[in-house]
């Protein structure tokens, strides 16, 4: 979370987050084998089935450029997996900051994020309730310096991740 102390300092923040020019990556747990790196560019957006619920909108599918949705860019990279329980840690990076972005794209690609089950992913026993998604790290440039913040896995999605032995890779 970045938090703005005066008005000056919010409007220009906002600005970068307006612009794109804030770096934000995330590590995350998703089903299966994610063997490559990937790079998303499409549209989200809501499912017209369940509204709560996002989709990467079909090619083809939407006439009216208001239900298109918005633009979504993602860069994914797989950093390990655990055969046993066929999961992979992933890094991604997003460009952009839609709704449920992260969550869309890698159900898009097949690899649902755990313990996502609107999108997919299965609850893993022992797992704890929550979906395996962690904000890493932000960067931002601010008055011609690169400022960065890098955040620690909560307990119990670094547990996980050291108990596949993938612990060296984030």
């Amino acid at each position: 979370m970045i938090v703005a102390l005066n008005k000056d300092t919010l409007k220009n923040m906002q600005l970068e987050f307006r612009e794109r020019r804030v770096g934000k990556w995330y590590l995350t747990l998703v089903e299966g084998n994610c063997v490559s790196n990937g790079r998303l560019s499409n549209y989200i957006s809501r499912d017209p089935k369940e509204r709560r619920r996002f989709r990467v909108t079909p090619e083809n599918g939407v006439k009216d450029e208001k239900k298109k949705g918005k633009h979504a860019v993602s860069e994914y990279e797989p950093l390990g997996y655990c055969k046993n329980r066929n999961v992979s840690l992933v890094r991604v990076r997003i460009m952009t900051g839609r709704t449920h972005q992260i969550r869309v794209h890698m159900k898009h690609v097949g690899h649902p994020v755990v313990g996502d089950e609107m999108y997919g992913g299965r609850k893993r026993k022992g797992w704890g309730e929550r979906v395996m998604l962690h904000c890493r790290r932000m960067e931002v440039v601010w008055k011609g310096e690169k400022l960065g913040w890098t955040a620690e896995m909560e307990d119990d999605m670094r547990k996980i991740v050291e108990s596949m032995g993938l612990e060296g890779q984030v």
